[in-house]
């Protein structure tokens, strides 16, 4: 009898321990877990738009909001959008006027600041396994 309930208490923590690494395994992956993750900075929603106007000298750009593919997308706010960027932000592309741009931005003394510039299409994210 007692070997009975130890081969069911066993295979209760195997069937345990395997439900809990295919949980972790259907994640999204994080920085971490992905390199490519981990060279995009956080902080904030990626947002994306289409560059109506730049002013390098003042390290200012105007961005009209868009979807991923650069349409603006029904719903979004059909304004310019004012977006600075310093020393700290991360900018891959070069930033020129119509190019469309992937970015995340803060508040930073009173002022829509970029920490990351991506220019181009917004590459599809990968399906889970």
């Amino acid at each position: 009898m007692r070997t009975l309930h130890l081969k069911r208490a066993i295979a209760l923590a195997v069937a345990a321990v395997f439900a809990v690494a295919l949980g972790a395994l259907a994640q999204d992956p994080t920085p971490a877990q992905d390199p490519a993750l981990a060279q995009e900075p956080t902080g904030g929603d990626l947002k994306v738009g289409t560059v109506t106007r730049l002013d390098t000298a003042a390290k200012m750009i105007s961005v009209k909001a868009t979807n991923k593919e650069g349409v603006p997308a029904p719903g979004m706010d059909a304004k310019d959008v004012t977006i600075y960027w310093d020393k700290a932000t991360k900018v891959e592309g070069t930033i020129r006027e119509g190019e469309l741009i992937s970015f995340r931005a803060a508040q930073k003394d009173g002022k829509t600041v970029a920490t990351f510039i991506r220019v181009g299409k917004v590459a599809p994210k990968p399906q889970g396994l």
